[in-house]
């Protein structure tokens, strides 16, 4: 029977004081994102801190990866492939995407570079694990709503390295962690309701705001108190599609 490998656990950081607690704490590895091309940019590095925040990783033997997990617009290729060729300079253990255009920008300008892909690419079985690898995704990180049974499964029917969240998604403490395929919707609603990118700061993050149907009355019921809800954040009613 083989032994099974020891799995790398890795911490986000948003910035130094994360970074470093990180490393104290034993993380085999930390990930975090930039000031563009990342979808939590409020809280990223500069780009000319990159490579001292790579060295301090290394030095105590953490890998560090780059998040790059924007969907990137046309206009944005030029930019998006000086970045890509910084972090390759700088020394990344690997960098983490979701738009497929990143993908090919990185296997033509940095083909040594690892890619990693996002959860939220919304990847829920085997055949889309091995597509990703057609790709040259080295590893994929699995939707966040799929159940231990069905992660099991598709570690069995592929030998792809595979990554998962064992804690995340705290922002919506009243339902499942959700990744893409089901935050998605929401994102979208975002980026025609206020012209704002649907994955990267700023956003109105309607996917975390209370939604009440109009035409359904369970929802409401299952709210707390008024008295306990954020008054930052205001209600939204959806229409019945939403159900």
């Amino acid at each position: 029977m083989p032994i099974p490998r020891k799995p790398e656990v890795k911490s986000p950081a948003g910035h130094w004081p994360q970074l470093h607690a990180a490393i104290e704490a034993g993380a085999d590895a930390v990930y975090f994102g930039l000031k563009h091309f990342t979808a939590r940019a409020k809280a990223g590095f500069d780009l000319a801190e990159l490579p001292e925040a790579l060295r301090t990783l290394h030095g105590r033997g953490v890998r560090g990866y780059v998040t790059f997990n924007t969907l990137i617009f046309e206009h944005e290729l030029a930019e998006a492939a000086r970045v890509i060729a910084a972090i390759a300079e700088a020394g990344a253990d690997g960098m983490i995407v979701q738009d497929y255009s990143a993908v090919r920008l990185a296997r033509e300008i940095a083909p040594h570079l690892k890619l990693h892909g996002s959860t939220q690419m919304s990847i829920t079985d085997a055949r889309g694990v091995e597509l990703a690898r057609g790709m040259g995704i080295h590893r994929v990180t699995l939707a966040r709503e799929l159940s231990l049974d069905e992660i099991r499964a598709i570690g069995a029917e592929t030998d792809g390295d595979l990554e998962i969240f064992v804690h995340g998604a705290l922002r919506g403490v009243d339902a499942a962690p959700i990744a893409g395929s089901v935050r998605r919707p929401a994102a979208y609603l975002t980026s025609c309701w206020w012209t704002a990118a649907s994955n990267r700061w700023p956003t109105r993050a309607i996917c975390s705001r209370p939604a009440i149907c109009t035409r359904c009355a369970r929802f409401r019921k299952s709210q707390p108190p008024a008295s306990r809800r954020s008054k930052s954040k205001a209600a939204i009613r959806t229409p019945t599609m939403w159900h």
